[in-house]
This record gives structure tokens, sequence and C-alpha cells, in this order.
């Protein structure tokens, strides 16, 4: 009962059954001290409620270690013949070990664990492919929940190939089309397309969707409520104000199963301020945003503790900063202070993955105690390690399961789980002889007082960020406001202007002749785009301090062309490239 509850929202029942439940579990232990009773399956059973109930209210973390118990109890208690009034069949008894790993899976999943969530994916898959076959309800199940897990990895190619093999296994074993299971793994495909940018395919799917589940409206927008990319479909192919009322609803749902403050809460408002913006409605759509974003740009810098980048997350959540970006800067009347959160939300959806990566070598440079440098250097290595035997229990899981070696496969979860622990015990010891290690290895986004306060006299910062439809760009002098400006140009502009210049810059060339001409009109009519509407925050500067995006960071700053200029063709004996002396 706690269990069902849970899955159909009632909260508050699924706890009330859960206390019951954790009182009769007590009560049972008891008696089972000095009468035999069989205990192993009903307390079996109890660790499951437990775990599903504290995951419905987002407590992940907190219910993994259920699931764990779970997971690796299934064969103790299946094989307890005593536990059982009447003991499972052969397939039942598949059934309760394949639903331990796919919970754990799914489990992991939320925890933006992906690495050990493929792991326990595949070992319910190839149970149930070897115990039912490939068209079974189970097995297409399955299917779909590994094709969520690669979409969560950026592996959009492969959940889609997974994604279609489960929808055509549902319909191939005789699901209906208002089959909850069948449509959640099109809405699971629905993502999967959204994430390629094939937005009219992911809306031919949504509509699917919502033709099979329309006689089950809670259904429906429970199915949808997971698979919020369609709001991004349906902004850009021009239907916003047929998605409003689908992210309005699941902002309502969400906040009230996890809270205003959880990410996912977060993320839903995120989607609904895109879809306020979309429709006209900018200044609800700048309130919600200013709600969301903190939320997602705090949990994002927590992220650290990830053994794999959540790339469907960090996708997301680009679509909702750059929406926050376009709002803050779109208004006639956009004030300083929006120009400098704005530059903040820019430098956060920049590049945090460089950002990490670079700050966790200078915060282990910076530290002085050797003691110190060495655990930080160790808790690093054991992060590698687990990564990498991750990678090899992946690997192994794969083969056929006649050349599988069980033995070895346990040997390498142990030493992952020791691993892991180990870990553990470093980063506590660190946190503990190091509090501000944590802001180091991650630093907050940077704001325009924090980069002023830090330039040098004569130097200026310039930082671009570039979305799909225009770029965004700041000059910060040491003193003085920041100039900024948002210039129609897309990513796919600058991507081409980037790749043209870099022609002359590693040619394929046997002799100084076969150098092509470097594009002179080409790099003036990028620093007219990028530089010269933010001129007057850097004109006075020496030394100026690029902080480019994209293909932009191919590119150095001090080729790009001031002014527009011919360059006149080199005379009989002129010293190769001497013509471009005087451009300027």
């Amino acid at each position: 009962m706690a269990k069902l509850s849970a899955q159909i929202g009632d909260l508050d029942a699924a706890q009330a059954w859960l206390n019951t439940a954790n009182a009769a579990g007590d009560a049972l232990l008891r008696e089972a001290q000095t009468v035999r009773i069989p205990t192993l399956a009903t307390l079996w059973f109890l660790d499951r409620a437990r775990a599903q109930v504290l995951e419905s209210t987002g407590r992940y973390s907190e219910a993994e270690p259920y699931f764990r118990r779970v997971a690796n109890d299934a064969d103790a208690v299946i094989a307890d013949s005593k536990t059982w009034i009447t003991p499972p069949a052969p397939g039942e008894a598949d059934g309760f070990k394949i639903s331990a790993f796919r919970d754990l899976a799914v489990n992991l999943l939320h925890q933006d664990r992906l690495a050990e969530a493929e792991l326990e994916i595949r070992r319910a898959l190839l149970l149930s492919l070897k115990a039912y076959g490939r068209y079974n309800n189970t097995t297409a199940s399955l299917l779909a929940d590994f094709s969520s897990i690669l979409i969560a990895a950026g592996r959009f190619g492969e959940a889609e190939k997974l994604g279609r093999v489960a929808l055509e296994t549902f319909i191939g074993v005789g699901h209906e089309p208002n089959s909850v299971a069948l449509n959640d793994a099109r809405a699971s495909l629905m993502s999967t397309l959204s994430f390629e940018q094939r937005w009219r395919d992911a809306l031919e799917q949504f509509a699917q969707l919502r033709a099979g589940l329309a006689q089950e409206p809670a259904i429906r927008d429970a199915v949808t409520d997971h698979h919020l990319a369609i709001v991004i479909a349906a902004v850009k192919a021009g239907q916003a104000q047929q998605i409003l009322e689908v992210a309005r609803g699941a902002l309502q749902r969400r906040e009230k199963a996890l809270g205003a403050k959880h990410y996912e809460t977060a993320e839903a408002r995120g989607f609904y301020a895109i879809a306020l913006a979309a429709t006209g409605d900018r200044t609800s759509a700048l309130r919600e945003f200013q709600t969301a974003v903190p939320v997602l740009l705090a949990a994002s810098r927590q992220s650290l503790d990830e053994e794999q980048s959540l790339a469907a997350r960090d996708i997301l959540l680009k679509f909702i900063l750059e929406g926050y970006l376009d709002v803050l800067t779109g208004r006639q009347a956009a004030t300083a202070a929006d120009v400098a959160e704005a530059f903040r939300v820019g430098d956060a959806a920049r590049g945090r993955s460089v950002q990490r990566a670079i700050a966790a070598s200078a915060a282990r440079a910076t530290v002085k105690d050797p003691g110190l440098a060495d655990l930080i250097r160790r808790e690093q290595d054991v992060k590698r390690g687990v990564a990498a035997l991750n990678a090899v229990l992946a690997n192994a899981l794969g083969l056929a399961a006649d050349q599988q070696d069980p033995k070895a496969l346990d040997g390498l979860r142990q030493r992952i789980d020791q691993l892991r622990a180990s870990r553990a015990t470093i980063r506590g010891e660190i946190e503990r002889r190091f509090p501000d290690y944590i802001r180091l290895v991650d630093p907050p986004p940077a704001t325009v007082a924090e980069v002023q306060a830090a330039l040098l006299p004569e130097e200026a910062l310039i930082a671009i960020y570039v979305a799909d439809e225009r770029a965004y760009l700041w000059a910060v002098p040491k003193q003085g406001a920041a100039a900024f400006a948002a210039v129609p140009v897309s990513r796919a502009s600058i991507d081409g202007i980037v790749a043209q210049l870099r022609k002359a810059l590693e040619p394929n060339a046997s002799t100084l002749g076969d150098i092509p001409p470097y594009d002179v009109a080409t790099a003036y009519k990028l620093y007219s785009a990028l530089l010269a509407p933010v001129s007057g925050g850097w004109k006075g500067a020496k030394s100026l301090l690029v902080v480019p995006h994209g293909a932009l960071g191919e590119l150095p700053f001090a080729l790009l062309v001031t002014a527009q200029t011919a360059v006149p063709p080199e005379a009989p004996g002129q010293a190769p490239f001497s013509s471009y002396k005087n451009v300027p």
C-alpha cells in the first residue's frame, strides 16, 4: 500500500502506510528472536517499500541503501525455502531479481551516477533476455529504462536506437495506444529527438502520446512531467502557447511532490519561464527565472561528486540559462543590474566543465600543506579509479552470458565499493582540514564587481556567450560601467567564420606559396560583430583578457582586423606575407 500510494502521488498516505509497515516489521523481528517465523522475504519487501517511498519524495540518496540491500539479498531471499509459504516459480524468482537491479539503476540515474546506473540496468536486461527473451513486457521496459540512462549521458544516437526497439517491442507484444508502458517509452524517444534538435519529430511523438492517453489525463501528465525537453521542441517549433499549460502543470506537480527548492522543481520552473517568455509574458517569465536559476546554479555547483557528467541535464540547464539571458537583456529598459546579472549567468553557462578542471588543478597547487595536497591527489586518483573500473565492468557485462565470469564480476563490484568507501573517507578528511576546498575546486560564477577587483590598471575583460540565434557580449574595464550588447549572429554563423579563418592558420600546404591568403574581410566582419559593439568598455585598455565561447576558443583574437582593408598582392621578390604589415 505504501508503494502504490507513492506511485499515484498520495505521499501522505504512503508515509502513513510505511509507518505502519515499519512498526509491523519491528514487531516481526522481535518475535523472530524466540519463534521461527518467515521473516526474510517480509523484510525484503519492506526494504523495497521504504526505498520507493523515499524516492517518491526526492530523497534518492536515502533510498539507495535500501535498494542496494534489496538487490544484494535477492538470491538469498529466493533460495530460503523456509521463508515462503509457496516458493516462487523460476520465472517469478527472475522477476524479483530483475526488478531489484532495475530499481537500483533508476535510483542511481536520479543521483546522476550514470556509469553505475548503466551497470545495473545491463544486469537486469541481460537476465531478462535470458529468462524471457526480447518480446516480453519486462524486456521492453528495461530497454526503455536503458534508453533513459543513455539520454542522461548525452549518448543520443544510442538512446534513439534503444528507444525505438523498446517501442517496437511493446507494440509487438500487443500493447494498445493507451498503454502506460508504451507511452512512457514513447516519451523517452520524444526526449531523445528533442535533444537531437529534431523538433517536429519530437512533437509528432508527443501528439501520439497525448492521443493515446487522452482518457487518462493524470497518467498522461505524470509521463510528460519526466520529459520536459518537449517544452523546448514546442517553443522552437512556434507552439509555445500549446505547451504553456503542460509546463505550468509540471511545475505545480513537482513543487507539491518535491518542494520549491528541489532541483527538479526549479528545472520545471525554468521551462515554464521559457514558455511564458515565448508567449510574450516576459514580466512573469523574469520572475520565474529569478526564482529558478539560483537553485539550479547552486545545485550544479554541488555536483562535484558526480563520476560522470549528466549531459542531458547540462543541456536543459543551458536552455534555461539562455532563456534567462534573453529575458534579462531583451527589455528596452535593461538596467546596469540586469547587465551584471546577465554577465554572471553567461559565465555559468559558458563552460563549467573546463572551469572545474582548471580550478581543481589550481586548488591542488595552492595547498601548502604536503599532507593535504597528498589527500587531494589521492581523492582525485580514487575517483578516476572508480570510473575506470566501472568501464571495465560495463564491458564485461556486455559479453554474452556464456562468456561472463560471475566470480570476476563480483570481484570488480567489490573493488568498486571499496574504492567508493575510501573516497568518501578521504573527502571527509579534506573537508575537515580544508573547508574552503570545494569553493576553490568549483567556484561560483564570476560577477562584474569581482572581475573589476581582479583587473590591473589598463586591463579590460571581454566575455562572450554564443547562443543558438544571438551572441551576448560584455566588455568590463577596470573602472566604470561594463559595456554590453546582444547581437543577432548565430552559433552556426560564428562556427563557419572561425572555420574559414583557420584555413590560413592550419593549411595542408607543402610550401609557403601553397598557404591560402588570410581572409581579412571575414576577420573584420567578426570584429564588427563581436568587439565593435562593446568598444566603449575596452578601447582605453592596453591589455585585453578574452573569455571566448564555443568555436571562438580556436581563434586568437589578435588576428581580428579592426578596419575594412584590402591586402595588395605581393610584388615579385617581396618577402612572403609582408603585404599584411599594414593591416590594422
